[in-house]
């Protein structure tokens, strides 16, 4: 049926709305729009004609008329909670799609972030929302002429094409001040104790780091950053920033656990993370990193945990594969394990298997960052305030969420 045919039919409300579906369902936007929006008029005080309208606007880029009937439809009341999401989470696509039409991805991404921060569960189904706040992200990075040096660009086509990619401190940062001050961090700090995290160590409570703290002036700096922005090619995030000690531990009865078994990082795909050994890693009993960049998305090692899901609003999102599935039949060829002095360093896409810190024979001292995209719904740990005057860069990568 056309939406000729359905006018000219006269047809009551009820045979007018399973037409306008059904069209809808062909494919034929503009068209169910028609007759919908027919309804919505002569049947101003019902709550499916008006919430229809709206969202047949918003899908056919009718931003500003979409308004006026999704506001309607606000004020009928939605006929039960469910149904009320649907209305905000429309509502709000809306305002971020105009926000980027009118040029303010800043705004965009400031939205978003706020209805995270106080309706999570209304924000759970992720994918709806990484397009448009990822795309104002490479906008805002586009608008200000971002540019990215050749060694940054060998990096990122290297975590590109297999995963990951080994520098030196000395070569990225080139600044052996800072590595020095990372290094006495290391020394200085005399309790390493995570709450509710007995195996896990951290030097610093991120909460409380200020930006000029060693961690966070490595985090933040300029060549960190020029990394993590153009491997997103947006302006990134930085949830985490720390230095991480793993423990001796030789016991017989000595087993795996946690992030010392392969995992995979569920906040985002893909996941960029930056690492710094500050003692030296040497031999396996030292705890390396190890990583497999063949188990990312569309990868052969894939099918050993094939879930992605939708990051950790998805209750089905797993992280962990068969431990000894996958030691079994990854290739030991396939298997990167960092080894090196202090001050080597690595960039990494962890939404691959990765493991690191069975320490058997020493102690291990890692500085671990995070960077997300603005579509992350991670939260920030890092919660520190960009000095004024701070490049536009830092100033995004402590946009805390």
């Amino acid at each position: 049926m056309t939406v000729a045919e359905a006018i000219e039919a006269d047809l009551d409300p009820q045979s007018a709305w399973q037409a306008a579906k059904q069209i809808r369902n062909e494919g034929r936007t503009l068209e169910a729009l028609a007759l919908v929006e027919r309804l919505a008029a002569r049947f101003p005080s019902e709550f499916r004609f008006q919430l229809a309208a709206g969202e047949l606007m918003v899908m056919a880029g009718r931003l500003e008329d979409a308004a006026a009937p999704l506001e309607r439809a606000r004020r009928i009341g939605a006929p039960d909670p469910k149904t009320g999401e649907v209305l905000e989470r429309l509502e709000l696509r809306r305002r971020m799609q105009l926000l980027q039409d009118q040029g303010r991805p800043a705004e965009v991404i400031g939205l978003y972030h706020q209805a995270v921060r106080e309706n999570a569960s209304l924000m759970r189904k992720i994918e709806d929302w990484l397009p448009i706040v990822n795309g104002a992200g490479q906008s805002l990075f586009q608008a200000n002429a971002e540019t990215v040096g050749a060694k940054a660009l060998s990096i990122i086509a290297e975590v590109r094409e297999r995963g990951i990619a080994i520098r030196h401190f000395d070569d990225i940062v080139g600044e052996p001040g800072l590595f020095a001050d990372l290094q006495q961090v290391v020394r200085d700090t005399t309790d390493w104790t995570v709450p509710g995290k007995p195996h896990f160590f951290k030097a610093i409570r991120e909460e409380a780091a200020s930006p000029d703290h060693p961690i966070m002036r490595a985090g933040l700096h300029p060549k960190m950053l020029e990394v993590a922005n153009g491997f997103y090619a947006l302006y990134a995030r930085l949830v985490s920033a720390n230095i991480v000690l793993t423990r001796t531990d030789a016991a017989a009865e000595r087993i795996r656990r946690g992030s010392e078994g392969w995992h995979r990082d569920p906040e985002d795909t893909p996941m960029f993370k930056a690492f710094i050994y500050l003692n030296d890693v040497l031999e396996v009993g030292h705890g390396p990193f190890q990583y497999i960049g063949d188990s990312r998305p569309g990868r052969k090692y894939e099918y050993l945990m094939p879930h992605l899901g939708r990051g950790v609003y998805d209750p089905a999102y797993k992280t962990k594969p068969d431990w000894e599935k996958t030691d079994r039949e990854v290739d030991a060829k396939d298997v990167v394990t960092v080894l090196g002095r202090a001050g080597t360093m690595f960039f990494c896409d962890t939404s691959a298997f990765h493991r690191g810190g069975y320490c058997l024979t020493q102690d291990r001292y890692m500085a671990a960052y995070v960077y997300q995209r603005p579509g992350s719904q991670f939260p920030s740990y890092v919660k520190a305030e960009a000095p004024a005057g701070a490049p536009v860069a830092v100033q995004k990568a402590l946009e805390a969420l």
